[in-house]
């Protein structure tokens, strides 16, 4: 079995949902978990599904797109990421309060990204698969998870975070 994380923007309309959870049984999905965040003025749907290893991410983007959902994206997610996530961003944050300069890594496991550094001042990132989260103090850490675009809801979780780190 294969576990993906896929998230598309929707139209608020009645059955979208429905049309979008039917797309997925139909490629032999089985959503796992889900969520509504908030992107760019519109809610964006994150699903986590599970499906048969013959079901590709091309095959899934294509069926959610074919069923109204926009800006559709399907990476392979971690069984780890179907964790409540605040469950996850309260034991992190304890975590943080205990060690502050672990922020990067802390922000790394909040945000399921590939990575996080401690950013002397990059300029004009204009990648969604970047971000820059200020601290308190004046630093600032830099987030990157390639594939996946993050959302304002993220931005949000790792602000909220970062101010534990003062």
């Amino acid at each position: 079995m294969a576990l993906w994380r896929i998230r598309a923007a929707l139209e608020d309309e009645p059955g979208r949902l429905a049309a979008i959870t039917a797309a997925i049984a139909a490629c032999g999905g089985n959503v796992f978990g889900f969520s509504v965040q908030a992107h760019e003025g519109r809610p964006v749907d994150e699903f986590f599904v599970n499906t048969s290893e013959e079901v590709g991410r091309f095959r899934l983007i294509e069926a959610v797109t074919a069923a109204g959902g926009a800006q559709v994206t399907a990476v392979p997610a971690d069984p780890h990421a179907l964790v409540d996530v605040p469950t996850k961003a309260l034991q992190l944050a304890a975590a943080l309060v205990a060690a502050p300069d672990t922020l990067p890594e802390i922000l790394t496991d909040l945000l399921d990204a590939d990575d996080a550094w401690w950013d002397q001042g990059t300029e004009g990132v204009a990648d969604a698969t970047v971000l820059i989260v200020p601290v308190a103090d004046g630093r600032r850490v830099a987030v990157v998870r390639e594939g996946l675009p993050f959302t304002m809801t993220e931005a949000a979780r790792a602000g909220a975070l970062a101010a534990l780190a003062c």
